[in-house]
């Protein structure tokens, strides 16, 4: 994307180049005031993301009616009362570049860049023009890289510099004696997907105080077991992940109140498992069934168990892939990669409101239960619903959690009264 800038008022002369390779965990800037010699910084990702950034601009528009064509693109004018994001002309194009920009993008060069991140309109389509900012190119889909040219740059390697310090700092503080042990992995050792973070997108479902997911829902989710391969000296042999079962999941909720059936397959013993959400009450109820009898456990207070959200809540970005209709609901592709063997494809609408969320934001944080109640990594970077996510991880089977029904509305009150009929499907 190229912007032509109008205002003049950057505070500096030259060109600034920002590279991101999510593969090699790289980042590259390259800056040029056309005064002397180049300089090019290599360094990862470690401390990249805005997370000021949250949703993106968050301000109130008020459409105006005036529009513009803007790149062949008919472009309206909405205005807002902010100093600085008083004028957006949006277009109807629903991805935003903007957004992974603000993830990738290092605090340092961010300034030179502030034009453009705040393209990032929350819940809004892409503006092709802000303020006196307007895009003079707009080309989605696969293109080729821009042909750069590097040449006589002064190389600066931030990654050994940073490597260098740690080393030294722990050969400073090196262990006492006969106490030695295994040096920690540093962050700049694991790939930037794999490292822990607590996403924009939880800290938002945290500041709900009600359901907004009213209605009734049922998903399905693909769970990979672990069965014994035969037997070596009467001993099972190494056990492997090989099989895959679907396990059923059905929802009612209210604004206060959100209850989860789980239909276990019978090739694991069915039954299943029920967890109640009560914000009102304060409360964590769950029942298990099995062989046609439910046992209810005490109410336990809601809050988080100390599972951290990092590990199923995995960072993903918005493609260009054409939309699905799933369900009646328009949805766009949100793609999360690592390596080539690790990946997950996600259908998510933003027509209906995250389930997860609310589940999150009734319990006050994170619970092991919800691996029982979504299957694992259908958690996306976003508060839309996931209606269909595909998960390839290395050598396992691919697994899928999809949306089967969706129907938004008042429910009976009765339905939050745990029985037996609940897993009669």
């Amino acid at each position: 994307m190229l912007v032509k800038d109008a205002t003049e008022d950057f505070g500096h002369d030259g060109v600034v180049t920002y590279i991101v390779d999510l593969d090699a965990d790289v980042a590259v800037v390259m800056q040029d005031n056309g005064s002397s010699l180049p300089k090019l910084y290599i360094t990862d990702l470690e401390e990249a993301g805005l997370e000021e950034f949250g949703r993106g601009v968050e301000v109130v528009f008020k459409a105006t009616g005036e529009r513009e064509q803007i790149l062949g693109k008919s472009c309206e004018l909405h205005v807002s009362e902010k100093r600085y994001f008083s004028h957006y002309w949006f277009s109807d194009v629903p991805v935003n570049p903007a957004f992974d920009m603000a993830r990738w993008l290092r605090e340092g060069p961010h300034q030179q860049f502030k034009d453009i991140v705040i393209f990032g309109a929350a819940d809004r389509p892409l503006p092709f023009r802000v303020m006196r900012t307007t895009l003079t190119e707009y080309t989605p889909g696969r293109v080729a890289p821009p042909k750069l040219d590097f040449r006589g740059c002064q190389v600066r390697d931030e990654r050994w510099r940073t490597k260098a310090r740690v080393e030294a700092q722990e050969s400073s503080d090196g262990p006492a004696a006969g106490n030695a042990a295994a040096p920690p992995q540093r962050l700049h050792d694991v790939p930037p997907s794999a490292r822990p973070r607590t996403p924009s997108m939880f800290a938002k479902a945290l500041s709900q105080n009600r359901n907004l997911f009213v209605g009734h829902a049922s998903w399905a989710y693909d769970l990979a077991t672990q069965v014994p391969l035969g037997k070596t000296d009467g001993k099972p042999t190494v056990v492997l992940q090989q099989r895959v079962v679907t396990v059923n999941v059905d929802y009612w909720s209210n604004p206060d109140s959100s209850l989860f059936v789980v239909h276990y397959p019978e090739s694991e013993g069915g039954g299943g498992y029920a967890v109640l959400l009560d914000r009102r009450q304060g409360t964590r109820t769950t029942a298990a069934f099995r062989n046609g009898a439910l046992n209810r456990y005490e109410p336990q207070k809601l809050g988080p168990d100390g599972t951290g959200a990092s590990q199923y809540w995995l960072p993903d970005t918005l493609t260009t892939a054409p939309p699905r209709t799933l369900l009646g609901h328009r949805c766009v592709q949100r793609l999360f990669r690592m390596g080539w063997q690790t990946s997950r494809v996600a259908w998510v609408s933003n027509e209906v409101p995250s389930i997860m969320h609310d589940a999150v934001s009734a319990n006050g944080g994170w619970h092991h239960d919800f691996d029982e109640l979504f299957g694992r990594y259908a958690f996306v970077d976003h508060d839309g619903m996931p209606m269909e996510v595909k998960r390839t991880f290395g050598q396992s089977p691919t697994v899928t959690f999809k949306v089967t029904l969706l129907a938004p509305g008042p429910v009976d009150p009765n339905v939050f009264k745990v029985t037996t009929e609940h897993w009669k499907r």
